[in-house]
């Protein structure tokens, strides 16, 4: 008998099938792709915002699928049954103390952070820095931590969270003599491309911090010149503090051999950058930097019932507010600012959901939902959704970008400027300062971008041109992976491994100043001395035995003509 078997449409026979898959086998058998077989991986991400950890997850979990072991440190629970994912739980309970120094501000430091006068010095850099010192130096003596310290684990990749404050983390992959690998949630950062060997040019290039696009003037380039150099100078010294860190907290066995904390930063076979050109600009990298933008956005799922039925019973649509982490509304810092939104949004006649427990308020108006936690992708997804507030956090653009959502941006400073201008320049955003929001201010702007249909026009446009990829982000994130897993750093540039004088040209441009000075000196004393040839030679043969200009008659006679006399008796003499 001969059976057939329907495949998408086709009768096969099972003989013809059979045939075609023991060609397909020896074709694989043949090639010279290598198979990476199960790795043993590190994924160390203690950074203690939720929404970085949305950004490592799916990779985490794709890896697992693909047959390697992954050791996940982080300090949020996750519910994960993957066999191939090991979650151990950190300590973050210390947070809650620090978060006055982290991330709730008043409206008089959040004035100060996003002040002309610290972008202009690169003030903003020095405050991520030690934010993150101070959580590292609770995380390095969580139990968990000093085990892996400890331990004889064997792990052949290690991924960590550096260039984002947490450097000194690399002195894992020595201990574990792994390959190191970079994974940034923060899209365009002139330190990570310092730390990968290939520096900012400031003339088109801006950092996640600057205020500016890639059109400057002059005055912008030379400002944004300043800030890239105050961000690496702030960058260097927390290196110093980075390798104090390592020195006093990683003394385990082998630890006198390791390198210093500044090379050990540098030596990434993979760099992973959380980025995409149509949320950024588009600026060239390293070989071994790669953009896998949108990595944490996953296929919407159905709203729980009760925002479901909020949302659908809405006639006139939805606004959903969010400001991240940064903003706690129940702080008495914010109450002025949260009376704003409260009088413009109870007045609207579209529905609300606002991310904020409500806390605190007496009354609570009825077209508002207040919730700690919403489904943002799957909020933003949703047909009735018209309007996106947010902070501009690259994340939360990225997902209001890949559903086509127009978007309102309050600015907060950090990287929430940089990434509103782009988004107000591609056209699908408009923004307003934090600092002077009233209720007029933000109701005309809620009314121009849900009115004017060009904003979601423009959204729907580069939801198109953000989609269209090669992979899927999580499937490139773990094609590298495995690709440094295969061949280790055959990606890095050599600039990585330049001194610092060397790869800024510094030697050369010294070089080159102590030639011009050599040559310029040399014909200063050539000049010289046929000046003073000259000057011995018009004194030997001059009719004066005190100058060679000396008139007899000085008054009949003009000094120009006496010069004439004296070269013609110099030629009478020679000719007799």
């Amino acid at each position: 008998r001969i059976y057939t078997v329907r495949v998408e449409g086709y009768d096969m026979s099972l003989s013809i099938l059979k045939r075609f898959l023991l060609l397909l086998l020896a074709v694989v058998n043949q090639s010279n792709v290598r198979v990476c077989d199960g790795a043993r991986i590190l994924a160390f991400f203690p950074h203690p915002l939720m929404s970085h950890q949305l950004v490592y997850r799916p990779v985490i979990e794709a890896l697992g699928h693909r047959g390697h072991h992954v050791t996940y440190v982080s300090g949020f629970d996750w519910k994960t049954d993957h066999p191939n994912v090991e979650h151990r739980m950190l300590d973050l309970s210390f947070i809650s103390k620090l978060r006055n120094k982290i991330f709730d501000f008043s409206l008089e430091e959040i004035d100060a952070r996003t002040s002309p006068f610290a972008y202009y010095f690169g003030f903003l850099t020095a405050p991520l820095n030690e934010a993150a010192m101070l959580i590292s130096q609770n995380v390095v003596r969580d139990p968990v931590v000093q085990q892996l310290i400890r331990s004889d684990e064997k792990f052949d990749l290690v991924m960590t969270e550096a260039f984002d404050g947490y450097e000194h983390f690399t002195a894992f992959a020595h201990k574990f003599n792994a390959t190191s690998v970079v994974f940034l949630a923060r899209g365009d950062s002139s330190w990570a491309n310092e730390m990968s060997g290939f520096t900012d040019n400031p003339t088109y290039m801006v950092d996640f911090k600057s205020p500016y696009n890639t059109k400057m003037s002059r005055m912008k380039r030379f400002h944004n010149s300043v800030i890239l150099h105050a961000t690496r100078f702030h960058g260097y010294r927390f290196l110093v503090q980075s390798q104090a860190f390592v020195d006093k907290f990683f003394d385990y066995p082998g630890w006198e051999t390791r390198p210093p904390i500044s090379q050990l930063v540098f030596d990434q076979a993979l760099v992973l950058v959380n980025s995409h050109h149509s949320v950024g600009y588009a600026y060239p990298r390293a070989p071994h930097v790669k953009e896998v933008g949108g990595v944490s956005i996953q296929q919407p799922k159905a709203l729980p019932r009760k925002i479901r039925n909020f949302v659908e019973d809405a006639e006139h649509g939805v606004i959903y507010f969010s400001l991240g982490n940064y903003i706690d509304f129940s702080s008495p810092f914010k109450e002025e600012i949260r009376n704003v939104f409260l009088e413009v949004f109870s007045k609207r006649k579209e529905r609300i959901l606002w991310k904020w427990s409500g806390e605190g308020l007496d009354q609570k108006p009825e077209n508002i939902m207040f919730s700690r936690w919403l489904p943002q992708p799957d909020i933003l997804a949703h047909s009735k959704t018209k309007l996106f507030i947010s902070h501009g956090g690259l994340m939360s653009l990225m997902e209001a970008v890949n559903f086509g959502v127009p978007v309102v941006g309050v600015v907060m400073g950090e990287d929430s400027r940089k990434n509103l201008l782009v988004a107000k320049e591609t056209g699908y955003a408009l923004d307003i300062d934090f600092r002077y929001v009233t209720v007029e201010k933000l109701n005309d702007i809620i009314d121009e971008v849900i009115n004017n249909p060009q904003y979601k026009e423009k959204a729907l446009d580069v939801s198109s041109l953000f989609k269209d990829r090669l992979l899927k982000p999580v499937d490139e994130a773990v094609y590298w992976i495995e690709y440094v897993l295969r061949h280790g750093k055959v990606l890095q540039p050599e600039s990585i491994n330049m001194p610092y004088v060397e790869l800024h040209s510094w030697d050369l441009s010294i070089m080159a100043g102590l030639i011009a000075l050599t040559l310029v000196l040399l014909l200063v004393l050539f000049i010289g001395i046929i000046i003073a040839g000259l000057v011995l030679i018009l004194e030997r043969k001059s009719p004066s035995a005190n100058s060679p200009f000396y008139l007899e008659d000085a008054t009949t006679t003009p000094p120009s003509v006496g010069i004439l006399i004296f070269w013609s008796t110099e030629k009478s003499s020679v000719a007799e």
